[in-house]
């Protein structure tokens, strides 16, 4: 039987082998072995080697600010890019179960709407329930909660290029090339400051979580709410509002009513 998540699992590797390289050719010698260290001793300890955990507990007391540092930071760069791999492939899985299955998959629009139909739930009731949602943003100005945008960036950067790498028709010279990218988005991300050394002001704590506008819903609203209109259509015969600021669904989105190609 196949594994549906080796993928993901040969991506984390490479992102966590590149990342050791980073560490030994940007850092040094001593913060790559206290990195690969504590993470033999936690892999062991995990399956309950109790010996394994109080030592890796020894190690980290003993170590100096100046050592921990930069150990935890190679830890919280590697979750980091674990998670875009993880993000990933969750559009990997489904973009192959669409391809290799004719039933909706669970918990899309077109299973829900199936449900709600078959629940009783008329498509005039489906219908008006979409159309009348109400719909608010809350965007936090925490500076805890704010990745610094270039940050955001090279991460994007890393998301595009295992995409890239699923293209079947690589050659051996293009996924070399593709691997020397990611290792160079990995040693920027090492290279870049995580937080400022200054006290941001309101208004700039506000730009940075204009961020979550620039490099994500300006990109994936208009294609989600495409997807609803579509299947709405499917389900109901109805399309939704043509972003009416009277419909509550769509009142909280005016300003990107104008934005080109979001109605096809």
């Amino acid at each position: 039987m196949t594994d549906p998540h080796a993928a993901l699992r040969d991506d984390v590797r490479l992102l966590g082998e590149l990342l050791g390289e980073i560490l030994k050719e940007q850092g040094s010698p001593r913060l790559f072995h206290y990195v690969e260290q504590i993470r033999q001793l936690s892999k062991i300890a995990r399956s309950g080697e109790i010996d394994a955990y109080r030592m890796m507990s020894t190690t980290l007391e003993s170590m100096s600010i100046q050592d921990a540092v930069p150990v935890a930071r190679a830890f919280s760069h590697f979750l980091n890019l674990a998670n875009i791999a993880e993000q990933h492939h969750r559009i990997r899985r489904y973009r192959d179960y669409q391809l290799e299955n004719a039933q909706p998959q669970g918990g899309s629009f077109e299973e829900t709407f199936q449900w709600l139909l078959q629940e009783g739930i008329t498509p005039e009731q489906l219908h008006e329930a979409i159309s009348n949602q109400s719909i608010e943003l809350v965007f936090t100005a925490h500076p805890t909660e704010i990745q610094r945008r270039t940050l955001i960036r090279k991460y994007n950067r890393v998301a595009s290029l295992l995409f890239e790498r699923d293209r079947s028709d690589l050659s051996v010279d293009e996924l070399h090339e593709n691997e020397l990218a990611i290792k160079r988005e990995i040693a920027a991300i090492w290279l870049t400051e995580e937080v400022r050394k200054t006290n941001p002001t309101p208004l700039e704590e506000v730009r940075w979580g204009h961020i979550l506008i620039e490099e994500t819903l300006w990109d994936v609203l208009p294609v989600f709410l495409r997807a609803l209109d579509r299947t709405l259509q499917e389900y109901t015969g109805r399309e939704l509002s043509h972003f009416d600021t009277k419909c509550p669904t769509f009142g909280v989105f005016d300003g990107l009513s104008t934005m080109p190609g979001l109605r096809r």
